[in-house]
């Protein structure tokens, strides 16, 4: 009876080692398949066309400089030096000119050239820059939005300028449709080219638009020129 009992036991413990080994055999497979399955990247989303001075972006988990042909993916945050100049030319046709001592992120940004859709959300941290708008903001009611520390600006197919300092933010309209200004006290829509507003707190309203000298547009274009 000892040793029928002490062999039962045997066969046990050997099945349930063999029954774990098999199990441990199914689960190296599969990680070893998964492994084997390409992780698919994110595609870019626009691409560096100009770069004058030192420029970097954070992106993809790593901080490199950029250079012409770089590439731009959403969620990249991008930093320029004193005097540096950078363009952008974004999926949807878009382009963005970046000033020096600016912070720049593209929050986020999608177009589907086949549907010809998309969405863009972008922030401008600190510094200059001027968009001019591609296929997106071609389509009624496209979400392409621009936030800053004090405002958001809404955007409808248009060439405009913006800058964005701790007391002050200001926009102009270069050309184009419109753009709306809004901060959490009230908001005001830009119509006509060449007229802009003033932000100095997100708890007051934009200062209603005015005719821009042309001393203040040379000054705002030469930021980013």
């Amino acid at each position: 009876m000892m040793k029928i009992s002490t062999l039962t036991k045997s066969a046990t413990v050997t099945g349930s080692i063999l029954k774990h080994a098999r199990w441990a055999g199914t689960v190296l497979v599969s990680l070893a398949l998964f492994a084997a399955v390409p992780v698919q990247a994110a595609e870019p989303v626009g691409k560096v066309i100009l770069v004058k001075g030192r420029a970097s972006a954070i992106q993809q988990a790593s901080v490199t400089n950029l250079y012409v042909g770089a590439p731009v993916y959403t969620g990249a945050r991008i930093l320029t030096g004193t005097n540096a100049r950078v363009r952008l030319q974004m999926a949807d046709g878009t382009s963005i000119i970046l000033g020096g001592s600016t912070e720049f992120v593209v929050s986020d940004y999608h177009y589907d050239a086949v549907a010809d859709a998309g969405r863009a959300s972008l922030e401008l941290v600190r510094g200059f820059f001027r968009a001019i708008t591609g296929r997106i903001t071609k389509r009624e009611n496209a979400p392409f939005t621009l936030k800053t520390a004090t405002l958001t600006l809404g955007v409808r197919g248009t060439d405009f300028w913006g800058e964005q300092h701790p007391n002050l933010a200001q926009i102009a309209l270069i050309s184009g449709r419109s753009i709306i200004v809004s901060t959490r006290a009230g908001s005001v829509e830009i119509t006509s080219p060449l007229y802009g507003t003033r932000v100095t707190s997100a708890d007051k309203p934009p200062e209603p638009p005015y005719r821009w000298s042309d001393e203040e547009l040379a000054r705002a274009v030469g930021t980013v020129d």
